[in-house]
């Protein structure tokens, strides 16, 4: 199989990182297949040959031949199963907001059919399918199809910013570092939520109170070493118990 990537045109640059292609036969990947691993970045694939199966767990699902892949948050594995000829557009990390109307986050994780993220995808996908009589001729029709399909309203500037900083450093920077650099507010930091008590340990807690409660010499012991007339009611056969436990149901409710 032959692997090739194609950098793109000025014009896309902002929004793609490369075009790449990939031709070959099934009897060249006969070898257990090898997983795509996550590298943040979305994807617009066509399998202008026969389609490639999705491996998960053992079953075998057939591709689309025109499919859009969110941001992978695990291994994809994929087998060919005939003639070998796919053609990649691989966005930008922030880069696919622009080509697609839905939230990107939406398609984390996911592998949808192209007309489900986008009509103007779909659109370049069969005009590529009618039209290029080789891969390279599909690389260069996707690249001047792409162009006027891109939202350029679309993104946030400042998330771009980012993006670029993080890439730059290789994924080496803090989220606050990347914000100064970039002038976007840092994220605010939250506070952790209240601790609620388990149930075990309020038991555990409860001990030591019933044996002062139960026990007369331990009762007397408590309430010599402070005389305070509180305390004393407190030291009362049953109160101190009754009164403890009052606390802690209105604590854990």
């Amino acid at each position: 199989m032959q692997y090739c990537e194609y950098p793109t045109t000025a014009q896309l640059a902002r929004s793609v990182a490369c075009i790449w292609t990939l031709e070959g036969d099934a009897c060249e990947g006969a070898e257990a297949p090898q997983p795509i691993l996550p590298d943040g970045r979305a994807e617009f694939v066509m399998h202008l040959g026969d389609g490639f199966a999705r491996v998960d767990q053992g079953a075998m699902q057939r591709q689309q031949w025109a499919i859009f892949a969110g941001q992978l948050d695990r291994p994809l594995t994929l087998r060919p199963t005939g003639r070998i000829a796919v053609l990649g557009v691989r966005f930008r990390p922030d880069g696919a907001a622009r080509f697609t109307p839905v939230p990107p986050h939406e398609f984390v994780g996911r592998t949808v059919g192209a007309a489900l993220a986008s009509s103007s995808l779909a659109n370049v996908a069969r005009r590529v399918r009618e039209s290029a009589a080789s891969l390279p001729d599909a690389v260069r029709l996707v690249e001047r199809l792409l162009a006027p399909a891109e939202r350029h309203d679309a993104g946030d500037r400042r998330v771009a910013s980012v993006v670029d900083a993080v890439v730059r450093s290789g994924g080496r920077v803090a989220i606050e570092s990347a914000a100064r650099q970039t002038g976007v507010p840092a994220p605010a930091r939250t506070a952790a939520p209240p601790r609620r008590r388990r149930a075990g340990q309020t038991t555990r807690a409860h001990h030591p109170l019933r044996t002062c409660d139960t026990d007369p010499r331990a009762r007397r012991e408590s309430c010599a070493r402070d005389p305070n007339r509180t305390r004393q009611r407190l030291c009362r056969p049953g109160a101190l118990h009754s009164r403890f436990s009052r606390v802690c149901r209105l604590r854990t409710d």
